[in-house]
């Protein structure tokens, strides 16, 4: 055995089977949240109604309230917006991060609260 080989291992997984969430041996490994994956809908979905179930379990009186999903899906957004604005941008493109922004956050709203949201026409 190489000395080398205690500080150079090989990992265990593949990046493939992580990204699936499982290990290389197809058990299910657990995933950590980052600022990237928060980013994306699924997860930010997730994060919203993860609030909102904390904040209900606190204050019972605000279980299963709206205002709470509504806040927690702008808090999520304005994160979203922040994460991907840039110092050097000028004013039309704040603009337009801004409207894609505030979209965004209405979208993740109403699918958190389970509000029927219009699909997006595909195709020609």
């Amino acid at each position: 055995m190489d000395i080398h080989s205690l500080f150079n291992a090989r990992p265990q997984t593949t990046s493939r089977a992580l990204r699936e969430g499982r290990g290389a041996d197809g058990s299910s490994v657990p995933i950590l949240l980052t600022p990237q994956s928060l980013v994306t809908f699924p997860i930010a979905t997730f994060a919203i109604k993860l609030i909102s179930v904390v904040v209900g379990a606190i204050v019972p009186t605000l279980a299963g309230n709206l205002v709470v999903l509504f806040v927690a899906s702008i808090v999520v957004g304005g994160f979203m917006i922040f994460y991907s604005w840039q110092p050097n941008w000028d004013s039309r493109q704040k603009a337009i991060a801004i409207f894609v922004g505030a979209l965004n956050t209405l979208y993740l709203f109403a699918v958190s609260a389970g509000l029927p949201v219009p699909e997006l026409p595909v195709g020609g």
